[in-house]
């Protein structure tokens, strides 16, 4: 119990713990010894194996007498146990933010992913490519070169409009199930207005060719 208390209050690992008490006589006089030892208590993996014994259940009780002897010696007063202070200090992580060349590559590579599991069959689909641009978009974030990242996020929105019209062209309309089309619609969503007028203008097109096939047909019979 002594030996963990010290290990938290100076931050020290078993190994150091262990070695420090040796040498410091107050350390020892707080773990109760009557006499200054020159020998290691115990050994630093029985630290481990007692914490792994007794898990969160059996500190609580511990925690519990050290509190009730705090109070006793009057080391703490009770005042100073009616509000908790939460150290609200903020931890980094490891966020990775939508920027545009993300957004591109991530919908190019759901639209591949569901292509591929429909057994359609893409012309291309840009693996090797947008991994190696996405690479580039990094270096040159990091380098802060802004015609570069503007060169490369260019490239990977062109692979996107490519694939997306591939899909369109290929994907017949009675194959066009509710998770297609609203994965279609999101890859439409993601590209930029002039894009989406692009991609409407070529649906428009379509829809006019199969409407003047229909009236030929009918005119045949």
């Amino acid at each position: 119990m002594g030996l963990h208390s010290l290990k938290h209050i100076f931050r020290l690992s078993d190994e150091e713990v262990v070695a420090r008490w040796v040498e410091n006589p107050y350390w020892q006089h707080l773990c109760g010894s009557k006499y200054f030892e020159h020998e290691l208590p115990i050994h630093p993996t029985s630290m481990t194996k007692w914490r792994d014994k007794i898990t969160a259940a059996g500190a609580e009780p511990m925690l519990a007498a050290t509190i009730a002897a705090s109070l006793q010696l009057k080391i703490v007063q009770p005042q100073s146990l009616q509000r908790v202070v939460v150290d609200t200090t903020v931890q980094p992580r490891a966020v990775a933010y939508p920027t545009d060349a993300k957004l591109y590559d991530d919908m190019r590579r759901k639209l591949v992913r569901q292509a591929r599991r429909q057994g359609l069959p893409l012309r291309q689909s840009y693996v090797r490519c947008g991994k190696r641009l996405l690479a580039a978009v990094g270096r040159s974030a990091r380098g802060r070169h802004k015609a570069g990242i503007r060169k490369h996020t260019k490239k990977l929105k062109t692979y996107l409009g490519r694939v997306l019209r591939d899909i369109d062209r290929k994907l017949p309309q009675e194959n066009r199930t509710p998770a297609w089309q609203q994965l279609l619609a999101a890859g439409v969503a993601t590209l930029p207005a002039a894009a989406r007028r692009g991609q409407q203008d070529l649906q428009c097109a379509r829809a006019r060719d199969a409407m003047h096939r229909q009236g030929q047909a009918a005119q045949a019979v």
